[in-house]
């Protein structure tokens, strides 16, 4: 080897690579940016939601009989009922 010549560690590279990839992943599965919505097991029963972002609104509908083994966009919504429609005051803080 001469001075021009460069060494390459593969062992110690492929380990960065693949600790850089379980970062990676690690990363990308945490940054779930939609909120969820949950329910507790007080009574009356509560809920609110987690995650990152907000929601600019929050719509509670009881489904239709005729509509509960129809798929979303297949549903006849008027017969659906709106229980509770709820907006924040401030929509950019959720």
């Amino acid at each position: 080897m001469n001075e021009n010549d460069t060494y390459v560690n593969w062992r110690a590279f492929n380990r960065a690579l693949g600790l850089a990839a379980v970062l990676l992943i690690f990363w990308t599965s945490a940054c779930d940016t939609s909120p969820t919505v949950y329910l507790d097991d007080e009574s009356p029963q509560r809920f609110g939601y987690r995650g990152r972002g907000y929601l600019e609104f929050f719509v509670v509908r009881e489904i239709a009989p005729e509509n509960q083994h129809v798929a979303d966009v297949e549903q006849d919504t008027d017969k659906n009922m709106v229980l509770w429609w709820i907006i924040p005051k401030d929509a950019s803080t959720g």
